[in-house]
């Protein structure tokens, strides 16, 4: 699991429980650090944060989106498809 969070309080609460759970996990504090990251390595699930440095979440899901292999759902997607 990769987190890409830039708040380090929050950012640790996700790694414990993430690791509670019995997984392992990736830590990034900017959108370019975290793109980078899952550029290099494959992950079963991304945590990000709207409100990172360098690139915001946004624009770390569209580049995440751009890669075929990766399936990505975000919380706006479910709220969109249950406004219809």
């Amino acid at each position: 699991i990769l987190i890409i969070e830039a708040d380090p309080g929050h950012q640790r609460m996700l790694e414990i429980l993430v690791k509670r759970l019995g997984c392992l996990c990736d830590c990034a504090f900017d959108g370019k650090a975290g793109l980078a990251k899952a550029n290099t390595n494959r992950y079963d699930l991304i945590f990000v944060d709207i409100h990172i440095p360098e690139l915001d979440g946004f624009m770390v899901v569209r580049f995440l989106r751009d890669r075929s292999e990766l399936a990505v759902n975000s919380a706006l997607d479910r709220a969109r498809q249950a406004a219809r």
